[in-house]
């Protein structure tokens, strides 16, 4: 992998981090696009305290439609599964949230 594309790996996270820690992103689907990430980012997502989140969260809730799939659901079937959004971003919103703000701290001034 070339330092141009770990860099921009590294520009993406630090977006999404910023959005989902400030509210502007869902937890899911920042969860999605971070763990998406962390194989440019680090040797490990698995052990990485912050990343291992990200795909926790992401592994949990990988049926919920989120982003651009929601078009492709049935009005009846998105308002029973936004209830388990709802559910779910509440329970992992606090741990995303710091693990968010981690990622932050850790990229902001790296460069690649």
């Amino acid at each position: 992998m070339s330092s141009t594309q770990r860099e921009s790996s590294r520009i993406a996270a630090l977006d999404v981090a910023d959005a989902v820690a400030s509210g502007r992103l869902g937890i899911i689907e920042g969860c999605r696009s971070l763990s998406t990430l962390a194989h440019d980012l680090v040797p490990d997502w698995r052990v990485d305290e912050d990343f291992v989140v990200f795909g926790a969260v992401n592994s949990e809730t990988d049926a919920l439609p989120t982003g651009t799939a929601r078009q492709y659901w049935d009005s009846a079937a998105l308002s029973r599964e936004d209830v388990n959004i709802e559910r779910a971003e509440a329970l992992y919103r606090e741990q995303v949230v710091s693990a968010c703000r981690n990622v932050i701290k850790r990229f902001k001034d790296a460069h690649f």
